[in-house]
């Protein structure tokens, strides 16, 4: 978003509202996809050559689950403060700290929920919705080997 600083009125909330496209941000990953723009809604503020300029960017998304890889929609909503210094200058362009915003909101590791048990690592079944004869088998191995390994260790 421009903000033009002769247009900001000394000591005046002024309402800005506007939506971004995330392709053109650059904002999609292999897990985090952005389903719809983003929107932005906020105020900005010039007290003589600082503009304030506060509110919140909303969307909703896609993300998958770093557990059981499931993708799961949700509504994210990253709010800002930003000041900038005016002097000298007739607009201020606020999309880079805007989408550096969007970045550092965005996890870096998603659950679909706290207690998510992930993917079997052998046989690939979401162990949220069925369980399998592997998880138990394979636990079993690794306690198996460990004893081959301690029994072998003393001969």
């Amino acid at each position: 978003m421009i903000l033009k600083v002769d247009q900001l009125k000394e000591g005046v909330l002024e309402r800005q509202a506007t939506s971004y496209d995330p392709r053109k941000l650059d904002l999609n990953f292999i897990d985090f996809h952005y389903l719809q723009n983003v929107l932005l809604e906020g105020f900005s503020e010039r007290i003589k050559q600082t503009v304030t300029f506060r509110g919140a960017l909303t969307s909703r998304v896609e993300q998958t689950c770093a557990r059981c890889l499931e993708h799961i929609e949700s509504t994210i909503s990253s709010p800002f403060d930003l000041s900038y210094q005016a002097e000298g200058k007739e607009t201020i362009d606020t999309t880079d700290d805007l989408r550096d915003i969007l970045l550092l909101n965005r996890p870096d590791r998603f659950l679909c929920k706290a207690t998510c048990r992930g993917i079997c690592p052998q046989c690939g079944i979401n162990l949220n919705r069925e369980s399998c004869q592997c998880q138990n088998l394979s636990q079993n191995i690794h306690y198996g080997q460990i004893k081959i390994r301690k029994g072998s260790s003393r001969e």
